[in-house]
């Protein structure tokens, strides 16, 4: 684009992807781990997960890592482009997550223009993890705009 935005292909290529990784987790009042389950129990702990777009113009699939901490806590980054960390909440109700996932959005002179969110729908089912995403983009000013959606499925990263 010769406006210096960064256009949609490039917003779901950075955002869409990161946002994929943001599926496996869940969204919501995390309890603290018991040292017993290593965290099982309450969703807490790392997975690997395939992401796959399904909107037009995304990437090809793509490997994130997806991290769930005490106190709702949730990171992610993925190998879909450079710099691709997102920082979120995760919430789970039985074997239900929610995650919502924000990273900064700039243009091409590094100017920002809003955010981009992944909002993230999935189940937990041991130590594995499964279920869609859609990447919104909030700019500063206007209308919301729906940049794609997908699905992701993994494991839990064990040591």
């Amino acid at each position: 684009m010769g406006n210096g935005l960064v256009g949609r292909r490039e917003v779901l290529t950075g955002a869409g992807a990161a946002g994929a990784a943001v599926l496996l987790g869940g969204v919501g009042n995390a309890t603290i781990a018991k040292a017993d389950d290593g965290g099982r129990s309450s969703g807490l702990g790392t997975f690997w997960f395939k992401v796959t777009t399904t909107s037009a113009g995304g990437p090809p699939p793509f490997n994130a890592v997806v991290g769930f901490a005490g106190g709702g806590v949730a990171l992610t980054n993925d190998g879909s482009h450079p710099n691709n960390t997102y920082l979120g909440a995760w919430n789970r109700d039985g074997n239900s997550l929610e995650v919502q996932f924000r990273q900064f959005a700039f243009d091409k002179s590094g100017n920002n223009f809003g955010y981009v969110r992944i909002d993230v729908k999935g189940e937990l089912d041991g130590d594995s993890s499964s279920g869609t995403f859609t990447v919104t983009l909030v700019p500063n000013s206007g209308p919301t705009q729906p940049i794609g959606n997908g699905t992701f499925s993994g494991t839990r990263i064990e040591v």
